[in-house]
């Protein structure tokens, strides 16, 4: 079993048809981001994006976080930090495809090999454009 780089969230989980990156959970169209939560995905997001992988091979081969994705959105991920932090009512379906992007190893593109990197690129797009608007 992984573990993610990111802190344990509360949020809750249905697997089928609302787990893929950016589809809200039917049940939390309306739930407002507490100020906890923001400070707490904003960390994740920093700490995603100074991520340097390991200089031991032997550590390296358990890390699931793709290095190479992260180099490209590195920018990106502490814009949309910085951007979550001011934001006083962030848009709850963008912490929503943060979270996911920052925790789901099948589908996200920062964990999955499969999942190509334009997906990566997208998301970080429209969440970057909810934040801007809120």
């Amino acid at each position: 079993m992984w573990t993610s780089i990111t802190e344990a969230f509360s949020w809750p989980s249905s697997r089928g048809d609302a787990s893929a990156i950016g589809r809200a959970h039917p049940s939390a169209g309306a739930r407002r981001v507490s100020a906890r939560a923001r400070r707490r995905l904003v960390g994740s997001l920093r700490r995603a994006a100074n991520h340097r992988p390991s200089r031991d091979p032997a550590r390296r081969r358990f890390e699931v976080l793709l290095g190479d994705r992260l180099q490209l959105v590195r920018s990106d991920l502490m814009e949309i930090a910085a951007l979550l932090e001011c934001a006083p009512d962030p848009d709850p379906e963008c912490v929503r495809t943060l979270h996911r992007l920052l925790t789901d190893g099948c589908e996200s593109p920062l964990y999955n090999l499969d999942v190509h990197p334009s997906e990566l690129r997208a998301a970080l797009y429209y969440v970057r454009a909810g934040l801007t608007v809120a």
